[in-house]
């Protein structure tokens, strides 16, 4: 039968006490247990001036597992672990990749000294050249920080590598014969998927095999392929947005972890997306949510807005039953916003919120999950802590957000219930009684706009209106911020998002940009600002296009900017870019009160390639990072 465990620590000497479910008999708590107890930072409990805390329940059908290793804070109770030199070496046992936690990555992770970055050779000056990955180094203490120390350069000409993931992730760490050993390279030119060894010579990858169209084409009919995630199972997954003969198919492909071979396809049935590009996971809340580029026969040309009107770019959200494979809902999010892009779900797992960059209509969109709250008629209810039983005795539902999350079985009242499973539970007063009130998860979702950055009224430029062009967002590992590239209008900005409801920009910053005041474009109305801003130079060159693809230090304090977004396009709205080559730039962040500084020492000039410029685009560390690992 599933027992839950609840600990109850009096504040004062951190003496604690277990209580299981229907026992008040004490249960005494291992050392080791109390040792780890100790390293954690825990908050006053605001109703009974204790600590609580609890053990996930056990698997049905199994022995219960030791108290250690099930060991869980409740997020209401648990603000960060604590800091401490040393810490992880307390844990006896060896993991897998990554880390046990965001917040474990964020505090404990240490400073990145590598970045692999894409490099693509085409539709520039020299495109008869081929794609290559640079190693770039970005310790401050080394001979050759910000340079590029290695390229690795792709047997064939055209294949257009773009956005790069891992084959296995902290998804994995409770499996310690998992290593985070080989970067996958999917491409939106050729089909092809490079698979590339950065564990032999982390400084200097090399190849490890290749993964041909003609297999992908045969045994999943995909093409256009963009992002790679791993799976819990080994396996890992590439979103694409074509089939193989380039028409519209939202479609994932599964490909072996061990021989790196093709699989199948993921979704269930066959059935298809209209359109893909970026997705993620979230298997505490049986989801995964995917977006919407467009029809890869226009947009690999460049952007003409009449496709637009064709219909021939997206505007959905494709909602997917994790479980079972299955499409269950296309989330419209209408003309405010089109061409949904990345998406990035809060980094705790338990977090059923995502944000979404919509590229041409310049808006953050936050996608929530909505729940059902009853009163439950006549059920008798009980709190093993307060040992409170009453009667419910009137029914009443309606629907609401799904804020916050309280795991089924953990009372906010300290203490701990009956075991149900799919709900959870707060406590609450109805003048002289107190009642359970269970949120009953229907699985729904629904969206809404939280961030929407203005066109500006123009002369000079392709259109009369030029939108800001958010291309990509990223969060902190603490979930406290958001950072998001303007490519068209060249600011990066910084948004407070504590209350995801309601962002708050806290710094800004202009890093190149369409609507410099040198350029040609004049702009005739911008509600935002009362004049253009100034050109960028860093290092007496010019930053030429826009902030574009970002990376962000696991300690959140530094931000890594590209300005490449997709050949076709940088050579419509940025061709000086491809002949001067793209950029990679660092920004200091004020994590504390919010701040963007240019770090002026920090300058990665991709026209400075000895085999000609190079258009820069997606960046990694090689022990994972802010965008490519998924908490389960």
């Amino acid at each position: 039968m599933t027992q839950a465990l609840v600990i109850e620590m009096a504040f004062l000497g951190m003496t604690a006490r277990v209580v299981r479910r229907h026992r008040k008999r004490p249960v005494r708590i291992p050392k080791a247990f109390s040792t780890t107890l100790r390293a954690w930072k825990i908050e006053k409990a605001p109703y009974n001036g204790g600590i609580t805390a609890r053990c996930l329940p056990c698997v049905r059908g199994t022995e219960k597992s030791s108290i250690l290793r099930r060991f869980m804070m409740t997020s209401e109770r648990v603000q960060q672990k604590v800091d401490t030199p040393g810490a992880e070496s307390r844990h006896c046992c060896k993991t897998g990749p990554g880390y046990k936690s965001p917040l474990d990555a964020f505090n404990n992770g240490p400073r990145e000294k590598l970045i692999y970055i894409t490099c693509i050779r085409n539709n520039i000056l020299d495109s008869d050249k081929p794609d290559y990955l640079s190693t770039v180094d970005v310790d401050p203490e080394s001979p050759t920080y910000s340079s590029v120390i290695h390229r690795l350069m792709m047997p064939y000409i055209g294949d257009e590598i773009h956005h790069t993931g891992w084959n296995t992730c902290s998804s994995c760490y409770d499996d310690p014969t998992r290593s985070r050993s080989r970067l996958i390279l999917p491409t939106l030119g050729s089909d092809r998927v490079y698979i590339i060894d950065v564990n032999t010579d982390p400084k200097a990858p090399r190849i490890h095999k290749i993964i041909e169209p003609e297999e992908i084409h045969s045994k999943a009919d995909m093409g256009s392929l963009h992002t790679s995630h791993c799976l819990k199972s080994g396996q890992l997954m590439i979103s694409c947005m074509g089939d193989s003969n380039g028409q519209p198919k939202g479609g994932f492909l599964l490909v072996n972890g061990e021989d790196f071979s093709v699989s199948k396809c993921w979704e269930s049935g066959g059935r298809s997306a209209p359109f893909g590009y970026d997705f993620w996971y979230q298997p505490r809340h049986n989801v995964m949510i995917s977006t919407e580029w467009g029809s890869p026969s226009v947009w690999k040309r460049g952007f003409n807005p009449k496709h637009v009107e064709e219909g021939l770019y997206g505007s959905h959200l494709n909602i997917w039953n994790w479980e079972t494979h299955e499409l269950v809902k296309r989330l419209d999010l209408g003309k405010d916003s089109l061409i949904p892009l990345e998406v990035r779900f809060l980094h705790d797992p338990d977090s059923s919120v995502a944000l979404i960059c919509c590229a041409l209509s310049s808006t953050v969109v936050r996608v929530f999950k909505t729940k059902s709250v009853a009163l439950l008629r006549d059920r008798k209810v009980a709190c093993c802590h307060c040992q409170i039983d009453r009667r419910v005795d009137e029914t009443k539902t309606r629907e609401i957000e799904d804020e916050v999350d309280y795991p089924g079985g953990v009372c906010l009242n300290a203490g701990s219930c009956d075991d149900y499973s799919s709900e959870a539970m707060r406590v609450t007063r109805d003048n002289r009684t107190m009642v359970h009130i269970y949120y009953l998860q229907t699985g729904d979702w629904d969206a809404e706009t939280v961030i929407s950055v203005p066109p500006k009224k123009v002369q000079g430029w392709a259109l009369p209106d030029m939108p800001a062009l958010i291309t990509d967002i990223i969060l902190s590992l603490d979930d406290k911020y958001l950072y998001l590239g303007n490519w068209l209008h060249g600011d990066l900005r910084q948004y407070d998002i504590t209350d995801t409801k309601h962002p708050k920009l806290v710094s800004q910053i202009f890093l190149g940009g369409s609507i410099c005041k040198d350029g040609t474009v004049k702009v005739t109305e911008d509600i935002e600002m009362d004049q253009q801003p100034e050109p960028k130079y860093i290092q007496g060159k010019r930053v030429v296009g826009g902030p574009q693809m970002l990376q962000l230090s696991l300690d959140g304090k530094r931000l890594y900017v590209s300005t490449s977004l997709f050949s076709a396009w940088d050579q419509q709205f940025y061709p000086d870019m491809c002949k001067s080559g793209a950029m990679m730039l660092q920004v200091d962040v004020d994590t504390e009160n919010g701040g963007l500084t240019l770090n002026e020492t920090f300058l990665v000039d991709f026209g400075d390639d000895p085999e000609g410029p190079a258009l820069a685009h997606e960046m990694r560390y090689p022990g994972g990072d802010c965008t490519s690992d998924i908490w389960i």
